[in-house]
Order: structure tokens, then C-alpha cells, then sequence
């Protein structure tokens, strides 16, 4: 039998605080079923050693540990339904945030939520998705996420190898990319007013 808890959700209300309206990349039904079940999802911040998750002494950015939050829905551990074989969580990352480069031995599957977000898969240049995109990645091959004016919500899953450690890959730019998006996330959003004209999402 699962029982869930209702836990205190401020991290998360703290972490989105000032988002105005920028949920409207979100898919129809999730901004109503995602306050429905607010009272039961459990938000915690990934860190350099959080559970295991990344190698010791690794460097995610402070970009990602200030900007970054988890719920666990399914998997080994400290999830809802308890899973041997599959991962999925909900994964949250602020407005402007890089999660710079990374590898691990799971593929995984990114059902993106909201939009635009930039994704640089291997030593492919940066493509941008829109909200409502589908992203999977290959085992090992390292991966970047970088979140614009809109902040970033997903579904993730892992269906192998969830025992994997993830590791930093160093790339040259990582600082010159989280200093651009302090400086022109504004600016890159413009490309998408033609579908959203409103300007406060572009906040």
C-alpha cells in the first residue's frame, strides 16, 4: 500500500516566486494538475553530492545548485512508487540557469513542459525546443541544458542503469554561456513572439 505525505512544498514556492506568467508554455491540463497535486509533491535541490547523484568533487555551477529542484515520482528510493527498473521525476530549473555539461550510463527521455529551453546533446551546436518537445538522450553521451526568460519544467525518466553516477564533462564555455544568459535571455525570447505576444513571458 503507498501512502503519500503532503510535504511542505516552499521550496518550491520559493524557487518560483516572481515567475509571473510564464507557465503559458506549459501543455493545456498541467497548470491545473499541477496545483492539484501540489500538496503531495515533494521538492528537493540537487547538489554536487546529492544521494549519490554525481561524482565527489565535481562542479555543477552555482547557476545549477542555486536554480535547480527534483520531485521523485518513481524509482528506487525516496520516490512515490518504488521501481527497480524505471526513473521519472519532475525536474525544475530557474529562469537563466545553465546545467552545464554531463554524462551518465542512463539514457534518458526529456518530455519538456514548458518553453523555450536550449539542449547541446553531444558536440551538436545548441537547438532550442519549444514546450511540449520530446528529448532523448543516448547512454553516455554528454548533455547541457540552458533555460532562457521562461523557467524550466520536464518530465524525465531513466529506464536503465539507475544506478549510474553522472559526471561533469568540461567545456570551455561555461562561463562565458551563464554570463550571456544573465545579459540576453530577454532578447532571445523575442524570436518566439510571434506565438506568444504577450511580453511579460518573455520576463
Amino acid at each position: 500500500m503507498l501512502t503519500v505525505t503532503a510535504p511542505d512544498s516552499a521550496p518550491f514556492r520559493g524557487r518560483t516566486q516572481g515567475s509571473g506568467g510564464a507557465y503559458s508554455g506549459f501543455p493545456q491540463d498541467s497548470p491545473q494538475a499541477l496545483s492539484a497535486a501540489a500538496p503531495t509533491l515533494n521538492w528537493n535541490a540537487e547538489t554536487d553530492s546529492s544521494a549519490g547523484y554525481y561524482e565527489a568533487g565535481v562542479d555543477v555551477g552555482q547557476s545549477f545548485l542555486d536554480g535547480n529542484l527534483v520531485c521523485r515520482l518513481v524509482g528506487p528510493g525516496e520516490c512515490f512508487f518504488f521501481s527497480e527498473n524505471l526513473f521519472l521525476s519532475l525536474f525544475f530549473l530557474k529562469p537563466r540557469t545553465l546545467y552545464r555539461d554531463h554524462a551518465h550510463q542512463a539514457s534518458e527521455m526529456y518530455f519538456n513542459l514548458t518553453g523555450p529551453c536550449g539542449f547541446r546533446l553531444g558536440d551538436e551546436d545548441w537547438v532550442d525546443y519549444l514546450g511540449d518537445s520530446v528529448i532523448w538522450n543516448l547512454p553516455s553521451r554528454p548533455h547541457a541544458t540552458r533555460i532562457y526568460g521562461i523557467p524550466f519544467l520536464s518530465a524525465v525518466s531513466w529506464v536503465s542503469d539507475l544506478d549510474s553516477v553522472c559526471r561533469v564533462v568540461p567545456r570551455d564555455d561555461w562561463q562565458g554561456l551563464e554570463a550571456q544568459l544573465q545579459v540576453n535571455s530577454a532578447v532571445r525570447m523575442m524570436s518566439f513572439c510571434v506565438t506568444d505576444p504577450d511580453p511579460q513571458h518573455w520576463i
